[in-house]
């Protein structure tokens, strides 16, 4: 089978070096790694870790010096090592919140805070400080436009010259630009 690309984040980047860290995600085969730029079109692999069979990986942020990846439906945020990739441990999602990990996007200049999206017309801010700390959703962001939600909200990143949000929106070709504010 063939893994999708469900996330991606710059690990390292320099005149001579370029590390972009991915998560993919399909049953049995998830995982997350490393690869190396060579040049614009190529990458190899310099390091990966299989997920559990049982877990469809999804988005990814780095946080201080982890990987952080959400899984589809096990409900969990795995946490792994920036450096060596070895899972630190898994983290259980708000029991009042999304139950589904789609978008992941980290905000270390602002809020420290992650945003996750789970397929519906929400942004979910949470607040993260570890593996000895709970997941805890502070609020919820309805995403709509002239009143009508925009379901299917999946891949985010933050623009912070303009303050908008730009998110993917599932089984199209759109991305909306959304305000922060």
């Amino acid at each position: 089978g063939v893994a999708f690309t469900e996330g991606l984040a710059i690990l390292r980047e320099n005149h001579d070096e370029r590390i972009i860290l991915e998560s993919t995600g399909m049953w049995g085969i998830s995982q997350v790694r490393a690869l190396r730029m060579i040049n614009s079109s190529y990458t190899k692999v310099e390091m990966s870790r299989p997920l559990d069979p049982n877990t469809f990986g999804e988005g990814l942020a780095i946080w201080r010096n982890s990987i952080l990846q959400l899984t589809y439906k096990r409900g969990v945020l795995a946490v792994f090592d920036r450096n060596m990739m070895e899972k630190k441990c898994e983290i259980s999602y708000p029991s009042n919140s999304f139950q589904e990990g789609w978008g992941l996007y980290y905000d270390s200049d602002v809020t420290n805070r992650l945003y996750v999206t789970d397929g519906t017309d929400r942004i979910y801010v949470v607040r993260f400080e570890g593996c000895d700390a709970d997941l805890v959703t502070e609020t919820e962001l309805r995403v709509s436009q002239d009143g009508i939600s925009i379901q299917g909200l999946n891949d985010i990143t933050f623009d912070p010259v303009n303050k908008l949000f730009w998110v993917v929106i599932d089984k199209s070709k759109c991305v909306v630009g959304i305000d922060a504010e």
